[in-house]
C-alpha cells in the first residue's frame, strides 16, 4: 500500500487474461473497505456544492463537496489502474473516472468469463477414472478442477459434484455400489466412503504381493530362523496360515531327526558297532504344498486357495 492510502496488489493478483473474477472480488472488498463503494458503482455523483473550511464530510457520505468528490474518486480510480498489469490493453486511461474503468473491464472479461467458464466445466465432467488404483489422484484431480471452476465465477453444489464424482467411475467395476453411492448429499461423505473402499482393496492387494514374497522365501530359503527372515523380508507378519504350516514343516523335520537319532542307535547297541554320526534326513507329516496362482478368475486374492496340492 502507498502512502496515499492507494493499495498496490501483489503481481499474481493483479488483473490478468484469466482471474477476472477473482479480481473483480478483490476491488470490490478494497473498495468497500475504504468507503469508496459507491465511487466505483456510480451511487455518489459529482456535485457542484459550496465548500466552508472545517466542516469535511466523511468518506462515505452521498453529498460530499467537489474537491472531495474529486479526491476519492481520484483514489479508487488510482486503485484500479494501477493494479491492471496492462491497462492500455484493455483501454483504460487513467483520466477516466472509476465508474467508466469498472464498465470497461466488465464489458471486455464477462463474455470471455463465460467461456472460460465453460471450458473449465467440460473439463471437469470429462474426467474418468481408468483404474480404481488410481482413486487417491482422481479425487485429487476433480477437486483441482472444481477449484478452477469456482475461480471464473462458477458455483457447484454438493449434489452437483457428487453426481460428477460417480459419473466418472468405472461402471463396471462399481456397478454394485452405485445405488448406494448415488444416496450421499454431502460431497465429503461420499469421497470418505470411495477412500474407505480403496483403503480396503489397496490393502488386500499388498496382502497378496507379502504372500508371494513369503511363501517363496519359505519354499527356498535356509530352516533358520525362517520367521523372523520372512518377516523382515515382506516388512511385516505373514499370513497366519502360512505361519502354521511352517512351524509344522519345522516341527516335521525336529521331530524327524529325533527319530532317526533314536533309531540308529538301537541298530548300533543291536550290533555292537561304533556309533556312526546321525544323518538329517526328513519326512513330511503331510502332502507337499506348492503356491498356486496369485489370483482367481475374479482377480480377488484367497488365502485358501493359495496353497494346493500336487
Amino acid at each position: 500500500m502507498l502512502s496515499t492510502g492507494i493499495t498496490i496488489l501483489s503481481n499474481e493478483k493483479q488483473l490478468s487474461d484469466s482471474n477476472w473474477v477473482s479480481f473483480k472480488d478483490t476491488i470490490l472488498s478494497l473498495a468497500r473497505g475504504q468507503g469508496y463503494e459507491s465511487y466505483l458503482v456510480r451511487t455518489t455523483l459529482r456535485t457542484v456544492a459550496a465548500t466552508f473550511a472545517g466542516h469535511a464530510t466523511p468518506v462515505n457520505s452521498s453529498t460530499p463537496s467537489t474537491e472531495e468528490w474529486d479526491l476519492r474518486s481520484g483514489q479508487m480510480g488510482s486503485i484500479i489502474y494501477l493494479d491492471v498489469k496492462d491497462p492500455k490493453a484493455h483501454s483504460l486511461s487513467a483520466s477516466n473516472t472509476p465508474y467508466e474503468m469498472w464498465v470497461a473491464l466488465h464489458v471486455k472479461f464477462n463474455c470471455s468469463s463465460k467461456v472460460l467458464k465453460g471450458q473449465a466445466n467440460k473439463r471437469f465432467c470429462c474426467v474418468k477414472l481408468a483404474s480404481r488404483r488410481n482413486m487417491p489422484a482422481h479425487l485429487d484431480e476433480l477437486t483441482k478442477l472444481c477449484v478452477k471452476v469456482q475461480r471464473v465465477d462458477g458455483h457447484i453444489r454438493d449434489p452437483e459434484m457428487n453426481s460428477i464424482i460417480v459419473q466418472s467411475l468405472p461402471a463396471v467395476e462399481f456397478t454394485l455400489l452405485m445405488l448406494s453411492l448415488q444416496c450421499f448429499n454431502v460431497t465429503f461423505e461420499l469421497v470418505n466412503d470411495l477412500m474407505t473402499f480403496w483403503e480396503l482393496v489397496y490393502k488386500k492387494d499388498v496382502e497378496a504381493a507379502r504372500i508371494a514374497m513369503v511363501c517363496t522365501h519359505t519354499m527356498y530359503a535356509e530352516p533358520v530362523e525362517e520367521d523372523a527372515k520372512a518377516r523382515r523380508l515382506c516388512g511385516g507378519g505373514p499370513h497366519q496360515s502360512l505361519v502354521d504350516v511352517h512351524r509344522a514343516v519345522k516341527a516335521a523335520r525336529a521331530t524327524a531327526r529325533a527319530t532317526a537319532a533314536a533309531a540308529m542307535a538301537l541298530v548300533v547297541a543291536a550290533a555292537g558297532l561304533a556309533p556312526a554320526p546321525a544323518q538329517t534326513f526328513f519326512i513330511s507329516p503331510m502332502p507337499i504344498y506348492a503356491l498356486a496362482a496369485m489370483y482367481n478368475s475374479d482377480g480377488d486374492s484367497d488365502v485358501e486357495n493359495k496353497l494346493l496340492p500336487f
